[in-house]
């Protein structure tokens, strides 16, 4: 089947959205079900509608592909939201791309992201607020008790 076919089929269930993509990255139901750990009969049944899709294989499908679990369910794609394209920010694509990631993938990405920003954060303050609570380096200062001072 070639593209223009295939951009064609119509979009109106997660099983036929599911088979666009498949056709579209020009795989099979078996070598893609397969690479995402389900068996071949339980995709099928998926694709065809006869069995409602599970978290887990649309979460295998949203982050194969690259997709929102909001196009996957409901057939909604980015594009289409008006309101998105208005807040288009940084913010909301990052928010958007980590819909498409597994747990797995987000708990990789947190404490980067973490770090990332808390450098920034550091970096941003001025450096006279930086080195308000540190001292210069150095040997340590040796402790005195009360009531012992200098010898003269």
């Amino acid at each position: 089947m070639d593209q223009e076919t295939i951009s064609r089929l119509p979009e109106d269930t997660a099983g036929r959205r599911m088979k666009k993509l498949r056709l579209k990255a020009g795989l099979t139901q078996e070598k893609l079900s397969e690479y995402l750990g389900f068996s071949p009969n339980y995709y099928g049944q998926v694709e065809r509608g006869r069995r409602e899709l599970s978290k887990s294989l649309a979460n295998a499908l949203c982050c194969y592909f690259g997709v929102t679990y909001s196009y996957l369910y409901q057939g909604i794609r980015p594009d289409q939201l008006r309101e998105e394209e208005e807040y288009d920010t940084c913010k909301n694509r990052l928010i958007r791309y980590l819909e498409t990631c597994s747990e797995e993938e987000c708990s990789l990405i947190y404490p980067v992201l973490q770090l990332l920003i808390q450098n920034k954060r550091n970096w941003e303050t001025p450096p006279a607020a930086r080195q308000e609570g540190k001292r210069r380096a150095g040997r340590p200062r040796k402790v005195q008790e009360k009531g012992q001072g200098r010898k003269k």
